[in-house]
């Protein structure tokens, strides 16, 4: 039977959130509130926003709970040091950085170098496997617009509501060509990664006037962005890559055309990854 002493008084959890400025933490309590996925419960009290993780874990979970109040066994202490890392992870995680290329044969590295190969590639080799996505005898497929194979990736990997699948397949002007061809199928997807109007809702959580906002409040946006509105589980390392590749043209100040076209490199980025295995759902 392990010794039994007074539990220490362990340290205050180290999180991200008081690693940042001020400003940047209006901004995601800001979107807290306004994200209804992200809408504070009681659970949320004692739990911590980790960039890369989908579930936070409650600090509750982190300490004995089977030990008697006020005692805890010698041999489950910890240093205040070790008591102040992250949760642990949860079991599922996204693919390493530098990890084997998904079930598409692309890889995270070539998503971040050559966003539109990448798509080319996943997105065509989905469109292969739906009926008359092949091309037979150097005539090129062509997808029945009723097919619902096809209304269904397209609801999986874009921004597109069911409502909508009619009015943006027509948009594409397939009616007179028989059908969806693989080249508009792609541009459909990469068009579509994210609404315009998700992204001015997002906009409008990180800008102060409405009309600019800082690089760094802009990065914190895009992470509540990824991961409550698109479901991504990035890792850490991953995630830092993403904005760094994003934001790699970033002033200072953005202003909110720039800041379109970031939510949109952003959401492709995303979406191409989790279509070609790249990262786990």
């Amino acid at each position: 039977t392990a010794a039994k002493v007074k539990k220490p008084a362990l340290a205050e959890p180290v999180s991200w959130w008081r690693a940042v400025r001020a400003s940047t933490r209006g901004c995601v309590a800001a979107a807290a509130m306004f994200c209804s996925c992200c809408t504070p419960g009681a659970e949320d009290v004692q739990s911590e926003l980790r960039a890369g993780s989908n579930n936070p874990v409650p600090y509750s979970q982190a300490s004995p709970a089977s030990a008697p109040e006020g005692e805890v066994p010698v041999a489950v202490q910890v240093s205040s040091r070790a008591s102040a890392r992250a949760p642990p992870e949860p079991a599922q995680r996204a693919a390493p950085v530098n990890g084997p290329p998904g079930e598409s044969g692309v890889t995270f590295d070539m998503v971040l170098s050559d966003l539109n190969a990448a798509e080319a590639k996943v997105y065509g080799q989905a469109f292969a496997r739906l009926p008359g996505g092949k091309s037979v005898r150097g005539t090129a497929g062509r997808v029945p617009l009723s097919d619902t194979g096809l209304r269904r990736y397209v609801l999986e990997y874009s921004a597109i509501e069911e409502a909508e699948v009619d009015t943006e397949l027509l948009k594409t002007g397939c009616l007179d060509d028989g059908g969806l061809s693989e080249a508009k199928f792609v541009q459909l997807l990469r068009d579509n990664a994210v609404s315009e109007t998700a992204a001015l809702e997002e906009f409008i959580g990180a800008s102060n006037d409405g009309s600019t906002s800082s690089a760094e409040d802009c990065r914190s946006r895009l992470l509540l962005m990824g991961q409550c509105r698109l479901k991504a589980n990035f890792s850490e390392d991953e995630w830092d890559r993403i904005f760094n590749t994003v934001l790699m043209s970033a002033g200072a100040v953005v202003p909110m055309d720039d800041w379109i076209i970031f939510c949109n490199t952003a959401a492709r980025i995303i979406r191409v990854s989790q279509a070609g295995g790249i990262m786990k759902r």
